[in-house]
């Protein structure tokens, strides 16, 4: 008799293995997303124009690519969603706020250089659909650099100042106010909420604690002529932290009174700035060979933020902790920021005067 199996399973099963084989098989998956934003924006317009449109996002993305592999990011191919546009998503955390800005950038310049090139198409040949595609790319592009995260904007404003989201927040309502339009409204709507959900994020991440404990011989501390504390002894400890080639966390602890050092490797869950750590307890334990006291520290930290909690925040726009980013850095990635939103707000105009209207 041959086993039943249920249909809401099978379906599970298939699915499973339709995810594992686009995980092994990514550049099918790209293709196969980017195919499927043509056809759907085809049913509302042009299909030249939804090719140009796919054309515009796909360039925008492999700027992000060139980039992150550039930096030695391992990131993954494009993906499309129809009427929101495409992603791509790092496999690696970049290493600083420096990084990450330049990651965000390369995709917004080769939009617009993308899109440029189509500019001078449409003026070389006479050609409006290629100027009509020019001023979308153009417009995305310059969407894409409003500072808000997870947009390009906010993530290239980490690296200049924070203060520019709010910038982004009132330039976004002001977007909505003037185009009237409710997907803007509610993609306004999830861009605030998402940097509001991250705010809050950070102010939590208040100083964590762990306990480790520390064995120490008896006999090797009456040789040492040192006076054994009481259980309820309680002391602030001076440490050193460090980290080893294996990326470990370890505090070397040092208790003068008992001529004590010994080394606390952190959990790897558990990594972060170390704040303090005290002796919170101790234990003697009698009739072992030798006699054990067991010295129970606290350690106060502040957490680093895990790949893991970066990929619940977004895994392909988060942010890097904060970091201080050399003034240089801010003016060199804030002139960059400024003179490319300037330059398609320029070009957009430019279209403008060649008789491109459309609804923007």
């Amino acid at each position: 008799m041959q086993p039943q199996v249920n249909a809401p399973h099978k379906h599970r099963t298939v699915l499973a293995q339709m995810i594992q084989y686009f995980k092994k098989h990514q550049y099918v998956a790209s293709i196969i997303t980017l195919l499927l934003s043509v056809g759907a924006y085809a049913l509302l317009f042009p299909l030249a124009f939804a090719v140009g449109l796919v054309a515009m996002l796909l360039i925008h993305e492999i700027g992000h690519v060139w980039a992150a592999r550039q930096k030695g990011i391992p990131v993954s191919v494009p993906l499309f969603i129809p009427f929101v546009g495409a992603l791509v998503w790092m496999k690696k955390r970049p290493r600083d706020a420096r990084t990450e800005a330049y990651i965000a950038l390369a995709g917004p310049v080769a939009g617009t250089l993308g899109a440029l090139v189509v500019y001078g198409a449409g003026i070389w040949f006479q050609h409006p659909l290629l100027l009509v595609i020019a001023k979308i790319g153009f417009f995305l592009n310059l969407i894409n650099l409003l500072p808000m995260p997870p947009l390009d904007g906010g993530r290239i404003s980490a690296a200049v100042t924070r203060w520019l989201w709010l910038v982004g927040v009132a330039g976004g309502l002001w977007l909505v106010i003037w185009f009237k339009s409710l997907l803007f409204f509610i993609i306004w709507i999830m861009l605030v909420s998402q940097m509001i959900i991250r705010m809050l994020q950070r102010k939590r991440k208040d100083v964590a604690s762990a306990v480790s404990k520390i064995v120490l011989s008896v006999d090797e501390l009456t040789l040492r002529g040192a006076i054994l504390p009481g259980e309820a002894h309680r002391t602030e400890l001076k440490f050193v932290t460090y980290s080893t080639l294996d990326r470990s966390q370890k505090i070397r602890v040092r208790w003068d009174a008992l001529g004590m050092q010994e080394v606390i490797r952190m959990p790897e869950q558990t990594q972060g700035l170390i704040q303090r750590v005290a002796v919170t307890g101790i234990e003697y334990v009698p009739k072992q060979n030798p006699d054990k006291l067991y010295v129970y520290c606290q350690i106060d930290y502040k957490p680093y933020e895990t790949d893991e909690e970066r990929d619940v925040n977004s895994p392909h726009d988060a942010i890097p902790p904060g970091q201080h980013v050399p003034i240089s850095v801010r003016l060199k990635y804030g002139a960059a920021y400024a003179c490319l939103g300037a330059f398609l707000i320029w070009m957009i105009y430019a279209v403008y005067q060649q008789g491109i209207v459309l609804w923007f």
